[in-house]
């Protein structure tokens, strides 16, 4: 069986392969974090909120310079938080159904915009470059990672999962036939390829066509390879309210850009490594 790799970048530019993402962070190993040009401070009463939050709450957080503010409100009950895993991912940037969140830019000269986002618990903006990196850690948030141009044009979404499903090339081809549906679903996973091994995010997409029975018998689940600490349950969503991933004080290392185009995050983990997360889509769509 083939299994055909497509590559989704959404730039006007050559498009640079995947492979080359190695050669691209060896040259930002040596240099220093990235000059960010404001970081919301979490000092350590926020990191116990965080640890030791109540199951309903409202919250703001408030990035502003000189010259600029940047507003995130957010609400979180668990009726939410169920309506954020039921409810198909993109909703989370609709207005007229996302109600509990929203992502507010405003600039001295009179520019702003208004948007529904993610629940976030980080804010990043990088001011030289143009793009408000935004972050979240609760679990139940669709995404966990929103790139935005000053704009308010959304540049990039990246989920971050716990776990993943470790597959052959064979397991994966018998997988797709046995669940047609499982090819549209992947069309927008994050698949790493390693060893002749895939590994698949275990995203709601994938634990709603397989059936998580059916996942648990099949004992290919390992742990994120990104952050191995954000647990192995394959019910976090349910019972977890936040992953432990990033570190809270100073989560950005870099951001590499093709062009206008997001391509890799570089985070600080909670143990202080540095996590090279890719930002462009390779799906695995169809097999023959």
């Amino acid at each position: 069986m083939k299994i055909i790799c497509i590559f989704v970048c959404f730039t006007m530019l050559w498009y640079i392969p995947f492979s080359q993402i190695g050669r691209i962070t060896d040259n930002l190993r040596t240099k220093k974090s990235v000059d960010r040009d404001t970081v919301p401070s979490i000092d350590s009463s926020n990191r116990g909120r965080l640890q030791a939050i109540l199951d309903e709450f409202t919250d703001t957080l408030i990035v502003k310079g000189d010259e600029y503010k940047i507003t995130h409100f957010y609400a979180v009950s668990n009726d939410i938080k169920k309506r954020m895993l039921l409810a198909a991912p993109d909703e989370v940037f609709d207005k007229k159904i996302n109600q509990y969140s929203s992502l507010i830019f405003e600039e001295g000269n009179g520019h702003s915009f208004n948007i529904a986002t993610i629940p976030l618990t980080h804010i990043i903006y990088l001011k030289k470059m143009g793009v408000i990196i935004g972050l979240s850690k609760i679990v139940a948030s669709p995404y966990h990672i929103v790139i935005y141009s000053k704009d308010g044009e959304l540049l990039c979404k990246r989920t971050l999962k716990n776990l993943e499903l470790k597959l052959s090339k064979k397991e994966l081809s018998d997988q797709l036939k046995m669940y047609p549906a499982l090819s549209k679903c992947l069309e927008q996973n994050f698949i790493i390829k390693e060893n002749e091994n895939y590994y698949i995010e275990l995203t709601s997409c994938v634990i709603n066509i397989l059936g998580r029975d059916s996942l648990l018998k099949m004992n290919k689940l390992v742990s994120s390879q990104y952050f191995p600490l954000m647990g192995s349950s394959i019910d976090a969503g349910l019972f977890s309210k936040y992953y432990h991933s990033f570190s809270d004080s100073d989560p950005l290392h870099d951001l590499v850009m093709i062009g206008t185009v997001p391509y890799l995050l570089i985070l600080n983990s909670e143990e202080g490594r540095q996590v090279n997360i890719p930002l462009i889509t390779k799906a695995l769509c169809e097999a023959k």
